[in-house]
């Protein structure tokens, strides 16, 4: 059994992932903290569908920062996210975490917003030879135990990032290359 305190600063997205990740393949207890901001920022519902999975959550009055668990693995089956919050981020940190759940796993949402992040999520796990089966987007099953594979991916350059970097040019009348950035 292992015990780590994990510091998140102010990254969000990775926070979520992370508390995921650490929720499937961990053993023992962890603690997330944050930066001030963070803690006003929602994070309920992956909670209550890591709760739903076995792992004991602890978090503060609003559900957010800082974060305990105490986990022995996710334990598969069906879970349904349908707890209203739209954020595409709760789906793919579950997804992300699903193969090492010690049984299948069988997503159920109601998310009608972010699609094309979830087809990036599912995209990229099947990269590192990970298979999700989605119907629509309602419902989406892993099979588990699968195993992540290593495998040279080049990371895309942050479009929304280099957005300033754009709006700097126009503002000037000025030109700018940005690389590595694809319309998928």
């Amino acid at each position: 059994s292992a015990f780590g305190d994990i510091w998140c600063g102010g990254a969000g997205t990775a926070a979520r992932f992370l508390i995921a990740a650490i929720s499937a393949a961990g053993r023992g207890e962890y603690r997330f903290e944050a930066i001030e901001r963070m803690r006003s920022r929602p994070i309920q519902a992956l909670l209550n569908g890591l709760k739903r999975q076995g792992v004991i959550v602890t978090a503060s009055e609003n559900g957010s920062f800082p974060i305990s668990i105490k986990t022995n693995g996710l334990v598969g089956g069906i879970l349904d996210l349908a707890d209203g919050d739209q954020s595409s981020q709760y789906l793919s940190a579950m997804l992300m975490a699903a193969p090492l759940a010690t049984q299948p796993i069988e997503i159920r949402t109601d998310l009608s917003v972010s699609r094309p992040y979830i087809d990036m999520t599912i995209d990229l796990m099947g990269k590192f030879g990970v298979n999700v089966e989605r119907t629509d987007y309602n419902v989406f099953r892993v099979d588990s135990p699968q195993s992540y594979e290593g495998c040279n991916y080049t990371i895309e350059a942050d479009a929304s990032t280099a957005s300033y970097f754009f709006a700097g040019a126009a503002m000037t009348g000025g030109r700018v290359a940005v690389n590595h950035i694809t319309r998928s």
